[in-house]
């Protein structure tokens, strides 16, 4: 039985070995010194790997976030501060949504469309529409949203019709709210 167990051993680490596409030279400690090649090969690669794999990123992301909630705001607060791109004020307004600051995320939408493109950037005007649906604007969501629908048609997709028409119901335009439900 022990060799039957150690002979499975050696193959489902070879067999890594070949499906990883790592060096064949992996196999010399594994097949001739069993106990010790494994052990080897356990700590310098299977170990190796499990540590910076994304599944044990995003475990110790979570790990540190629920030690430290305000973290990712934190970071990407720092980020606009030093580099104040587009991107990071979107990155942020996203974290601020997520947080329920809904009148933070639309200063900074509005913020990162002062550009010259950024009346037309789809992805601002679709998050602007969405925060001052949350901030409870209905008036300026509905324009966010019409403006989202002109400057893009496609990226007015089925979300954001479903938002634009919660952003209608507040107005008093419950007919037109409806019609998105009543598609299916």
């Amino acid at each position: 039985i022990g060799t039957i167990v150690t002979l499975l051993i050696d193959i489902a680490l070879c067999a890594h070995v070949v499906r990883t596409g790592r060096s064949y030279l992996w196999m010399l400690p594994i097949l001739p010194f069993p106990p010790l090649g494994w052990i080897a090969y356990g700590a310098f690669v299977l170990l190796a790997e499990a540590v910076t794999s994304p599944g044990a990123r995003r475990f110790a992301d979570d790990v540190v976030n629920t030690v430290d909630p305000g973290r990712a705001y934190r970071e990407k607060l720092r980020d606009v501060e030093r580099v104040g791109s587009v991107d990071s004020k979107r990155a942020l307004a996203a974290e601020c949504i997520k947080r329920g600051r809904f009148q933070d995320a639309v200063d900074l939408y509005q913020s990162a469309m002062d550009g010259p493109l950024g009346g037309q950037d789809t992805a601002l005007l679709h998050g602007l529409a969405r925060a001052k649906l949350l901030a409870g604007d209905g008036a300026g969501a509905e324009a966010a949203f019409l403006a989202l629908k002109t400057a893009d048609p496609a990226a007015f997709n089925a979300d954001a019709e479903l938002d634009f028409s919660r952003a209608l119901a507040p107005e008093g335009k419950t007919d037109e709210a409806l019609r998105p439900y009543e598609k299916g």
